[in-house]
């Protein structure tokens, strides 16, 4: 009970949750023992299935998957840290705080004759307000994270119709709202690359970095791990929570102008997806639902599952209905070999 919050070293976590060491059968061992791998097959099998179907176009299909897949491995990656921290937290507002973040910014870059700095700095603001919002419900009235979540996004929803309703303008002309500038940065590329792919891709290294060197991600898996054990050891577990709500609204607020450059303005149902989505992906992607393993490559692996379960789907003109229950049954399964593997640890 002495020990410092220093002491905690994050155990059980995948293989991608540390730097490799050791000879060549160790990361071979580390492969086969790696979380991900499940999905990350799946992944590989989805992605030549679907470039047979578009008659071998294997460079385009990934190209695509990478660019599609990048809003929702964003999104994924901030529901991974407050996943991390344990003790049932889990971000339910982000769909409503991303499709919000597209009105917002929208508003003030108003097709380009705003200030695009401007529509960040105040995005940003947005996603920190939201994440203190939730932290303060959750920890300081004791609402459990999945009720706090939701209602705070309920809140916000209720904000946004009523920018809808007053600000006309936002909700019938919002093709034009966000500019040129946002709109190439979604949608844009340079030598085979989408920006949306490199930021992704950027943002999945940075959250590893995080992960392995940092005193937050130790105090967080710690936390994750046994929260009265963290206290104890002088973590300061409500200043973690306040944290980790706050880059998850973040991100999703950005993702959501992002977005909204992607598909040519905001929409009222833009962010529906990403709600099971974003909690989908950390699962699946190698993290433990109840806290203490993050894994930001296995959460960027997963999105791109998903988008190429989606495509794949889509391409056989399968009805939506069929399509969500073909979805949810691979997840389940994938979910129930990856609990499998878990377990024998």
């Amino acid at each position: 009970m002495g020990a410092t919050s220093e002491s905690f070293q994050p155990h059980g976590a995948p293989e991608g949750s540390h730097p490799a060491s050791g000879s060549v059968k160790d990361l071979l061992g580390s492969a086969i023992r790696y979380r991900g791998l499940p999905v990350l097959i799946g992944t590989v099998i989805l992605w030549f299935v679907v470039a047979l179907h578009s008659h071998g176009r294997f460079g385009a299909t990934l190209e695509s998957t990478l660019t599609v897949g990048a809003f929702l491995s964003l999104v994924g990656l901030g529901q991974m840290f407050v996943v991390a921290a344990g003790s049932g937290n889990i971000d339910l507002s982000v769909p409503y705080v991303l499709t919000f973040g597209a009105y917002l910014a929208g508003g003030i870059i108003n097709g380009g004759s705003g200030s695009l700095l401007l529509a960040v700095v105040v995005t940003v603001a947005f996603g920190l307000a939201v994440g203190v919002a939730n932290a303060t419900v959750i920890v300081h009235l004791n609402v459990p994270p999945i009720v706090a979540t939701l209602a705070v996004g309920f809140l916000i929803e209720s904000g946004y119709l009523e920018l809808g309703t007053h600000q006309s303008n936002l909700a019938h002309n919002a093709s034009n709202q966000l500019g040129n500038t946002v709109s190439n940065v979604a949608t844009g590329g340079f030598g085979g690359f989408s920006y949306m792919a490199v930021i992704a891709i950027g943002c999945v290294v940075i959250a590893q970095l995080i992960l392995w060197r940092s005193w937050f991600a130790r105090r967080l898996l710690a936390m994750g791990q046994s929260l009265a054990a963290a206290r104890l050891s002088g973590v300061a577990t409500n200043r973690i929570t306040v944290t980790v709500y706050c880059i998850s609204a973040v991100m999703a607020a950005l993702v959501g102008v992002l977005l909204g450059g992607y598909i040519g303005g905001g929409s009222l149902d833009m962010g529906t997806s990403y709600q099971l989505g974003s909690v989908a992906v950390v699962i699946l992607g190698g993290c433990f639902i109840s806290g203490g393993v993050a894994n930001s490559p296995g959460v960027g692996i997963a999105a791109m599952f998903l988008t190429l379960l989606i495509t794949l789907t889509d391409i056989l003109n399968v009805s939506p209905g069929v399509q969500q229950i073909i979805e949810g049954v691979i997840i389940v399964g994938l979910l129930s070999v990856v609990g499998s593997a878990r377990n024998v640890e």
